[in-house]
């Protein structure tokens, strides 16, 4: 499973083995409504300092079911 936000350069994986069909669909639903709240105006995107060269790259925070989560370096 993939999301890329373009304007941003913002893009998470999450990899999911487990043959259990259930659990794949629910960790889709999780990454599809953090990508819901970024495009309704609900996750905060930071900028963050480069540990090794200058600059600083976007983090997209969401708290979605109670997690927090960061799509970003």
């Amino acid at each position: 499973m993939d999301a890329f936000i373009p304007g941003l350069n913002v893009q998470t994986i999450v990899f999911d083995y487990d043959d259990v069909e259930q659990e794949k669909a629910g960790e889709l639903r999780r990454l599809c409504c953090v990508m819901g709240a970024y495009l309704q105006g609900e996750a905060r995107v930071e900028h963050r300092r480069r540990l090794y060269s200058p600059g600083a790259v976007p983090v997209v925070s969401a708290n979605v079911d109670s997690l927090e989560w960061r799509l970003g370096p």
